[in-house]
């Protein structure tokens, strides 16, 4: 199994990896790795865990590309480390580390991901303004954490058109223990038709006594999944 992580790169460079890699991002075959907070910077704990955790289920030809930041060497060490004791773990896995200078570099990390997946497929198409408005009656509120992935960049991935997200859509961003969540949702349902909640960052709402539904997942594009299937098929997204 092929694996690729890319670790402490900006987000714009997910952005572009999001839009050519959406199936290899979602089977885990492309691991994102954020950096450590503004200063940047590998995550070294978020990294050892997928690191590890990939490699246990089978993952034997591997690629790191890190965003090598100057000042940051220290992150360097312990990412290091934690490739050193997989590799005495899982012998038989070839893992190539490459360190890219620019955090920004998307093209080239680009280019890196489509050597090893060269025939990621076309991002699937969405749902149609119509299909909407014979399931919909008011507006869909889409609730995030600051540091992720806008939920309108996501839905344009996901085949979306952006009459569609104007006409339809809105989006709140919270910043992690600023509002009390739960009192705060249930406020903004009893405006709203639907709730689409990416919880990576807050946290999970569960059997939350909501007026309206909730397609709630961890990353944007899964809420998205939810709530494209209870389009679809009528199941409820939570």
């Amino acid at each position: 199994m092929k694996v690729v992580f890319v670790a402490g790169f900006f987000t714009p460079v997910l952005d572009k990896l999001e839009e050519k890699f959406a199936d290899q991002i979602k089977s885990r075959n492309l691991v994102w790795i954020r950096q450590t907070g503004p200063d940047g910077g590998v995550n070294p704990k978020e990294f050892r865990e997928n690191f590890n955790d990939r490699l246990a289920v089978g993952a034997r030809d591997v690629l790191v590309l890190i965003a090598a930041l100057k000042g940051k060497e220290y992150t360097m060490y312990r990412i290091d480390d934690v490739i050193a004791a997989a590799t005495r773990r899982w012998p038989e896995a070839t893992i190539t580390v490459e360190h890219i200078k620019d955090a920004g570099a998307f093209s080239l990390v680009t280019s890196r991901v489509e050597a090893v997946f060269p025939s990621a497929p076309a991002t699937e198409s969405g749902i149609s303004a119509k299909q909407l408005r014979d399931k919909i009656s008011g507006r869909i509120l889409c609730v995030r954490e600051r540091n992720h992935t806008s939920f309108e960049r996501a839905f344009q991935r996901a085949g979306f058109s952006k009459e569609t997200w104007a006409e339809f859509f809105d989006e709140e961003v919270v910043d992690h223990g600023e509002v009390n969540l739960v009192s705060w949702m249930k406020q903004k349902s009893k405006t709203y038709s639907h709730i689409i909640y990416s919880w990576h960052g807050l946290k999970y709402i569960g059997g939350t006594d909501l007026e309206c539904p909730i397609h709630q997942a961890g990353d944007a594009r899964d809420a998205i999944d939810r709530f494209k299937q209870w389009i679809t098929h009528g199941e409820e997204g939570d």
